[in-house]
């Protein structure tokens, strides 16, 4: 059975509150604080179902009232609508941001989100260019559309029989898949390596191509027009 001290240590490792363990756990606040404070024992019952929270959240319970995360946990989310993928845009900034690291995508249908998301890419782009962060994207051969500009976003042509149909980006420890009405995330280690492996040696058979002008590009003349 788990410890008081391992219960605390792993409310600190997932950041949760006294009230967040309680509502996950379906126990009241009260109950919850008296355990965390020691002022009662939970039932062994109690206890392992505890546990198995935490555990279902990525925590692992180790020798010597030890906690850590587990490098096989699965923390899935699920985005929807103009809304949601504006969320995708800050999670990439956050992480890239935080920890210096490239993102890669495969897009499989780039005009279209061009069309339906043209103002959160743009400030999504002068962000990426403030910080001089890169990207990397696999687009379909013969798409020359892209808001990318050259100094942020390097692209390369992907045949369409090699294409998956559904996009996808990669950025720390996250992947993120594009589905026709909704983007799931998924948080694993290894499961973003596996996909990170698998980009590059897609990266390394596909085609530079020659491009015209980014629409981030024509955006900044745009708006430098407007300004004289």
């Amino acid at each position: 059975m788990i410890t008081i001290q391992q219960m605390r240590a792993a409310r600190g490792l997932l950041d949760w509150s006294q009230a967040d363990l309680a509502r996950h756990a379906g126990l009241s606040v009260t109950a919850m604080n008296n355990i965390d404070r020691g002022l009662s024992t939970p039932r062994t019952a109690t206890a392992s179902h505890i546990q198995k929270v935490f555990e279902n959240h990525g925590v692992e319970f180790i020798e010597g009232n030890g906690v850590r995360f587990r490098h096989d946990v699965f923390k899935i989310e699920t985005y929807q609508g103009p809304k949601g993928f504006e969320t995708y845009l800050r999670d990439i900034l956050d992480i890239q941001i935080a920890k210096g690291v490239e993102s890669l995508h495969q897009s499989y249908e780039e005009p279209n989100f061009l069309a339906k998301h043209r103002k959160p890419l743009m400030e999504f782009y002068q962000t990426l260019e403030k910080h001089k962060l890169k990207e990397r994207t696999l687009i379909l051969e013969g798409v020359t559309e892209r808001f990318g500009p050259p100094w942020t976003s390097d692209f390369r042509w992907c045949p369409r029989e090699l294409s998956g149909r559904v996009g996808y980006s990669l950025y720390g420890d996250r992947y993120y898949i594009f589905l026709k009405d909704r983007i799931v995330a998924i948080e694993n280690a290894d499961l973003a390596d596996a996909y990170r492996k698998q980009f590059e040696a897609a990266w390394k058979t596909a085609r530079k191509p020659q491009l015209s002008e980014s629409l981030y590009e024509r955006e900044l003349k745009k708006a430098a027009a407007k300004g004289r």
